[in-house]
């Protein structure tokens, strides 16, 4: 089966793209990763990476929507409880102080991206503002 047809095989292969990319940015930094690195270790080729993603700037693109949709579904899901609203802002915290302490923390993925691509007219930049409202 191709991965184009076959059975799941095609978003497998993106997932694991994406998951690669956001692992090695969020730990490494967006401009010291070469597209050659994430396909050797999500393990696919070049053609495919190409097929789910038009460059490294529209991977780059996925693993923000990605963080920013996991931030909103955590705090979504503690809004959704039957907390009081100050009881869901210290879930909150707690949170945020846990991810902090934790010994891959490595910032803010939006701020890190935005502190690589300065350029307020640049599409990642543009991406960062657009997904913090």
């Amino acid at each position: 089966m191709s991965e184009a047809t076959g059975g799941g095989s095609k978003s497998a292969a993106r997932a694991r793209l994406l998951a690669t990319a956001t692992r090695i940015f969020y730990a490494e930094g967006i401009h010291s990763v070469g597209v050659d690195r994430i396909i050797a270790e999500a393990q696919v080729t070049r053609a495919t990476l190409y097929r789910h993603f038009s460059g490294k700037e529209e991977l780059v693109l996925a693993y923000l929507d990605q963080a920013d949709r996991g931030i909103r579904a955590g705090t979504e899901a503690v809004r959704a409880g039957e907390q009081s609203a100050a009881d869901q802002v210290r879930a909150i915290g707690r949170f945020i102080a846990e991810s902090i302490q934790s010994p891959q923390f490595r910032g803010c993925a939006f701020l890190n991206a935005t502190a690589e691509y300065p350029d307020p007219a640049h599409p990642i930049h543009q991406a960062v503002l657009t997904l913090s409202l």
